[in-house]
């Protein structure tokens, strides 16, 4: 991060005549860390400064930047830093904190600490890994997750960053899974599983094509959907389990939902 204080230009008023102030047309920025003055191109002043300052004493004390900006648009990055107020740090911290305790005793052999992180993780492992493979290899898979992050438990720098950490590993099994299995078998109701009659085949016919249609869509959109609503997870719960800014879930959420209604509307048309 790089800060410009440009106090000292006010409180020396020779330099500050001399010296023309902040350009912005170039606006070059890291989006996290720009004040709202900057995403909208405006005159960048001492306040920018400070607003940066403030970033930076926020990502100090939870371990994590106010906002996260992946696979979002300019205007959605504006949005969210012009309009959206930031989780309260000591909210953040909270989360975090009782995550990196249950790390820290897992590490030192507490299977107990251990259950706990396998319990409160499993949903979004399990959204996660849903979103990618066919739901009949999910649960074996979730398994393999968990096995590696205690395996590699000991190598994570920093135990406030666990969920996401986390949600990397499930990411990665998912990507291998499609490696070793390049024709993957498709989603069917089985006659086990498929009533014979009535309206709950028809229930089941629908949440299997909604659950195909998720699965289309691109990464960020079909891992939060699935997180909302096949594992019930609250959007201030998928930001605290995936280390995603509470904006981003909600963006996420909000176009992915758009392109849900789009698909399953052609998909309905005759």
């Amino acid at each position: 991060m790089l800060l410009d204080f440009g106090i000292a230009k006010l409180l020396n008023p020779e330099v500050s005549t001399q010296t023309a102030r902040t350009a912005t047309a170039l606006r070059v920025m890291t989006p996290e860390c720009a004040s709202p003055e900057q995403v909208r191109g405006e005159t960048v002043t001492t306040a920018s400064d400070v607003y940066s300052l403030g970033v930076l004493l926020y990502h100090l004390v939870t371990g994590r930047r106010p906002y996260r900006f992946k696979n979002l648009t300019p205007g959605e990055i504006e949005r969210c830093i012009c309009s959206e107020e930031p989780e309260k740090p000591s909210v953040a911290v909270g989360q975090v904190g009782e995550a990196a305790g249950g790390v820290g005793a897992a590490r030192e052999g507490d299977r107990a600490a251990f259950g706990w992180l396998y319990v409160r993780y499993f949903g979004m492992v399990h959204g996660i890994l849903l979103a990618r493979v066919p739901r009949t290899d999910v649960r074996d898979l979730v398994q393999d997750v968990f096995l590696t992050a205690l395996r590699k438990l000991a190598a994570l720098r920093d135990p406030r960053a666990f969920g996401g950490w986390l949600a990397q590993i499930a990411r990665n099994r998912a990507n291998d899974y499609h490696r070793r299995n390049e024709n993957p078998p498709q989603e069917e109701l089985s006659k086990a599983q498929a009533p014979e009659r009535g309206k709950t085949a028809l229930q089941s016919a629908e949440a299997l094509a909604a659950l195909r249609a998720i699965q289309e869509l691109p990464d960020a959109y079909r891992e939060t959907l699935m997180l909302r609503f096949v594992e019930g997870m609250t959007g201030p719960e998928i930001a605290a389990r995936t280390g995603l800014t509470a904006g981003s879930v909600r963006v996420n959420l909000h176009r992915g939902m758009k392109m849900l209604r789009e698909r399953l509307t052609q998909g309905a048309r005759p």
